[in-house]
């Protein structure tokens, strides 16, 4: 089993590979920090950066065991910034060598843009993930390559929190099903819900929700993501005044040892009804959950919108489309011309009462205000348009 093959491996394959490497090789320790990682298990990581520490003193040091160390400490880092480590993170440019095979270059620029993430560089991170994109897509790891494309758009989401990303994201949801990667596809589709979400459109939010969980239940039940994915529906629920759901969802979520989950959570209760407050752990408050915070009371204010609103939003999120095309998408291929014609305008008259800043109108066709431009993507014909579900 090669290193691609791992760096490519859902949490659930990766347990069916491990028992076949031998413990101790390159491969079978990083095949261990995932599995480890994908748990939260910090002490577990700590205690295979030790391992490698022994080994490193024991033998002549290498690079290739250097390197693994590294990510090893950067997803302790990850997972809990405040974890005690023996030793010190070393500095990202000392540790990268053109030595290292191409795929582990990408997994070490894939892993420490994550950790940037944590310290709210994302300008900085989103280039460390295009950077690993590129590598991934040029060494054949068309997940990483998808995970790592989804992940700069979460970032260039947050470096200009106004504009809307609904097209990036369902771009980045159909490489990620294409490359059969599950997990990447759950985490862009609950991207899109908190989209949905900021813009107003609640229900279309809590479906898209919905589809992500199940999608995270079959490739990484109780893992981080999933976890913060059920904080996302639960926030849902409680403004859609579904509480029995959010109080399920909150009561999951609450199993998660994570930090940063926690800190979700404490959150959520907090705006439960007849529900005391507790202190907050300082902690727990990472720059992450700010900013998950801060634009969670963003989608509290908006006001919530209607069914057929949240369908004419849903039919523009892949780009935008002419008024012909979007009436199809809306009512079907059936309802007469006149008719589709006057509820149309009526699902934009009473939408521009509720939010004039959504949906805009050139060129003859109509689209979501303020999308961002897509970062660089490397396709097979360097084209968006082949990315298809």
């Amino acid at each position: 089993m090669d290193l691609k093959s791992i760096l490519e491996s859902s949490p659930y394959e990766l347990n069916l590979i491990i028992p076949s490497l031998s413990q101790n090789s390159i491969n079978g320790t990083y095949a261990r920090i995932l599995k480890s990682y994908f748990l939260g298990r910090t002490e577990e990581l700590a205690g295979v950066s030790r391992e490698i520490e022994a080994q490193s003193k024991s033998h002549v040091a290498n690079e290739l065991l250097s390197a693994i160390q590294y990510l090893c400490i950067l997803r302790i880092k990850i997972i809990d910034p405040t974890f005690s480590l023996e030793l010190n993170l070393p500095n990202f440019d000392d540790t990268i060598s053109k030595e290292l095979p191409n795929e582990l270059l990408g997994e070490m620029h894939f892993v420490y843009a994550m950790y940037l993430e944590g310290l709210n560089n994302d300008q900085n991170s989103k280039d460390h993930y295009l950077e690993a994109q590129k590598l991934f897509f040029e060494n054949h790891c068309p997940r990483k390559a998808a995970k790592s494309f989804h992940n700069s758009i979460a970032c260039e989401s947050r470096i200009r929190p106004n504009q809307r990303l609904l097209p990036e994201y369902q771009i980045a949801a159909n490489m990620a099903f294409d490359a059969g990667d599950m997990l990447t596809a759950a985490a862009a589709l609950n991207n899109l819900s908190r989209e949905y979400h900021l813009m107003g459109a609640k229900e279309l939010s809590l479906k898209t929700a919905d589809e992500s969980i199940e999608l995270f239940r079959k490739s990484a039940f109780g893992n981080y993501s999933y976890h913060l994915a059920l904080c996302h529906r639960a926030q849902l629920h409680l403004e859609l005044q579904n509480l029995p759901l959010a109080r399920l969802d909150i009561q999951e979520a609450s199993m998660s040892q994570i930090p940063t989950v926690q800190a979700a959570v404490d959150k959520l209760k907090s705006w439960m009804p007849n529900t005391q407050r507790e202190p907050s752990d300082s902690k727990k408050n990472t720059p992450l959950i700010r900013t998950w915070s801060e634009r969670s009371k963003n989608g509290l204010s908006q006001k919530k919108l209607s069914e057929q609103e949240n369908k004419l939003i849903e039919s523009l999120r892949e780009g935008p489309v002419d008024r012909f095309d979007l009436i199809l998408k809306m009512w079907g291929p059936s309802i007469d011309p006149l008719d589709a014609d006057n509820r149309l305008k009526q699902v934009f008259h009473r939408l521009r009462k509720k939010r004039k800043d959504i949906v805009g109108f050139l060129n003859s066709k109509y689209f979501i205000l303020e999308s961002a431009g897509t970062p660089t993507l490397i396709s097979p014909n360097n084209q968006l348009s082949n990315f298809k579900r």
